[in-house]
């Protein structure tokens, strides 16, 4: 796959943005939504207030790549085998609240880390991940390039 492949989906990306601090919020958000590939369908701007399956039932099949927080990125947090369970096409990249460390996790409760972290990192990975089939085996993240 080329990274010409992941820059040009059929449609935008759909991205909800769940369970984080309001500044972590603020920086995923505004980095998403300055890419011409990708959309904000929904963010939880009240972060205690709904949890992520609440907002990902309201969005519905339209989301792509849930983006939300846990206090630790690895292990699995336990609302993503749930919600990986129910939904099982979404992609679920994992932030820790200081934004630090991040996760990425699909079907079959398969992972990659995103390291370092940044928000291009960020973007990449939300690419990579709706590029990837959810069904495949173990890829590196940098087989994307």
């Amino acid at each position: 796959m080329t990274r010409a492949d992941t820059e040009s989906p059929q449609h935008p990306i759909r991205v909800l943005v769940a369970s984080m601090p309001a500044l972590l919020v603020h920086i995923v958000t505004r980095s998403i939504m300055q890419e011409h590939d990708m959309a904000l369908v929904a963010q939880d701007i009240e972060q205690d207030d709904q949890d992520p399956l609440t907002l990902l039932f309201r969005a519905g099949p339209d989301v792509d790549v849930l983006v939300m927080s846990a206090l630790q990125v690895y292990p699995l947090p336990g609302v993503c085998s749930h919600l990986l369970s129910e939904y099982p096409d979404l992609r679920i990249l994992v932030l820790s609240p200081s934004g630090d460390a991040a996760m990425l996790y699909w079907r079959g409760l398969r992972r990659q880390e995103l390291t370092p972290f940044s928000p291009r990192t960020l973007l990449d990975g939300i690419r990579w991940a709706h590029a990837l089939n959810p069904a495949t085996e173990h890829v590196s993240i940098d087989d994307r390039r």
